[in-house]
């Protein structure tokens, strides 16, 4: 389990650090790239939620598989 949560954040570090503009939230941050925008969320050290959706686009979806709410980060 640790390894996966490290693995989750490294690639939230490569997305950051080589993403055109990103902001911080709450529970993680909102990456923009060219073609997409990628939400990571954090709603424990175990559940990490991704989100992908094309630029212009909005994404309102709930995932019905996570009934946690975000934690601050």
């Amino acid at each position: 389990m640790k390894h996966l949560f490290f693995l989750m954040a490294l690639i939230a570090i490569g997305l950051l650090g080589s993403a055109q503009n990103w902001q911080k939230t709450n529970s993680g941050a909102i990456v923009e790239l060219n073609e997409a925008q990628i939400e990571i969320r954090f709603f424990s050290p175990e559940i990490v939620q991704v989100k992908k959706w094309p630029n212009g686009k909005t994404f309102t979806k709930e995932s019905l598989s996570v009934t946690k709410k975000p934690q601050a980060v």
